[in-house]
């Protein structure tokens, strides 16, 4: 008999509206050290790509927002030729649209303290 698992995981507005809160603090430091390092402040900013990458919505958007089924063949750490869905035969991926919009009212609406 074959073992099947199926992986959910649940979107957490807590979550994901602290996730944004420390990406917005972080890319604001990275422009705020770079804008000090062309004012000549600061010996430079040798970090700043990074500081970046983590500021935006995408990575939150394709980790919670986006559901992924294969319907014909299993996939994950089990199948060593089929690591990821989109090594499958037959899969559609959902994206919800309605947890980043709670999200961005969040954001925009709630006092920015912890």
């Amino acid at each position: 008999m074959d073992s099947y698992s199926i992986k959910l995981q649940v979107f957490d507005l807590r979550w994901a509206y602290h996730e944004m809160m420390c990406r917005t603090r972080s890319a604001s430091e990275a422009v705020m050290a770079q804008a000090a390092a062309v004012a000549g402040f600061a010996p430079g900013v040798e970090n700043f790509p990074e500081m970046m990458a983590d500021s935006g919505v995408d990575g939150m958007r394709s980790a919670f927002c986006t559901l992924a089924i294969s319907f014909v063949k299993g996939w994950g750490p089990g199948y060593p030729s089929r690591s990821s869905v989109k090594d499958t035969p037959c899969w559609i991926e959902i994206q919800l649209h309605r947890p980043l919009q709670l999200l961005d009212y969040l954001l925009k609406h709630a006092p920015l303290s912890n």
